[in-house]
């Protein structure tokens, strides 16, 4: 009796360890996955016939705003696509126009982030990136990596 409830143990135990996130995961592999995830959506804008513009890849905590510039041209439609890395529950990505009004927003509860945005006139907005919430068992204090992805067609 105890030999099989230790079976049924060491099989629910196991079958627990498959499916927590790999928290031992080296920053080398980290990359190697949000890198591979970027391949695949830039491939699926370019088959939608946007061509790539611009990729960002950095790191961010949980509650910190990552700001970049970026200039638009009339006429273009974007797409901006973001990615959360390991860890990462909920991206964000908020678009703001030169005067600091919200342009466009995707803040739905996921870790892929998509706005379509057409420029009515040449300017520059603003890119924030954000994460709202993390994966079970990841820590607050911690840098995580995310990306994102502009593209434009005319």
């Amino acid at each position: 009796m105890k030999a099989l409830k230790m079976a049924v143990c060491l099989a629910v135990c196991m079958a627990m360890a498959t499916a927590l996130p790999v928290l031992a995961s080296t920053p080398e592999q980290e990359l190697a996955g949000i890198l591979e995830r970027a391949i695949k959506v830039m491939d699926a804008m370019i088959k939608n016939g946007y061509t790539i513009e611009h990729v960002e890849l950095d790191s961010v905590k949980l509650g910190e705003v990552y700001s970049v510039p970026y200039k638009l041209y009339s006429g273009n439609q974007y797409k901006i696509v973001g990615i959360g890395g390991t860890g990462i529950g909920d991206l964000d990505i908020h678009v703001f126009d030169s005067s600091n009004s919200l342009v466009a927003a995707d803040t739905l509860n996921d870790d892929v982030p998509e706005l379509d945005i057409t420029a009515n006139a040449d300017g520059t907005i603003r890119i924030d990136t954000s994460f709202e919430s993390l994966e079970a068992g990841y820590s607050s204090g911690e840098y995580y990596y995310f990306c994102y992805i502009v593209g434009f067609k005319r």
